[in-house]
């Protein structure tokens, strides 16, 4: 019902699915940075590369959330959200935050 119901409206739901994929790309990317054991240099840039990772992905997410919303995309802005939660909640559960 719900999949059904993002899947039938009058609109293509554009910025939901470009915040889905965002969503998808930087939590794989999070968690591929920050599971790699690095030496030397490595480690230092491991820091950098997660907070710019992590800012872009919000901005986009954002971005896509109240365009989702403005277009009254169903569930489009709680996606964009939920998506940017679920960022924090494997940086929690890999021990970075």
């Amino acid at each position: 019902m719900f999949f059904q119901r993002i899947i039938d409206q009058e609109r293509n739901p554009a910025f939901t699915g470009v915040s889905i994929v965002t969503t998808i790309f930087v939590s794989l990317a999070l968690i591929i940075i920050n599971t790699h054991h690095y030496r030397e240099w490595g480690g230092i840039a491991r820091f950098p590369f997660t907070v710019f990772s992590l800012a872009c992905g919000l901005l986009i997410n954002f971005v896509c959330g109240i365009m989702a919303f403005e277009r009254n995309e169903y569930w489009g802005g709680r996606i964009a959200l939920i998506g940017a939660a679920l960022w924090f909640v494997v940086l929690f559960a890999l021990g970075v935050i």
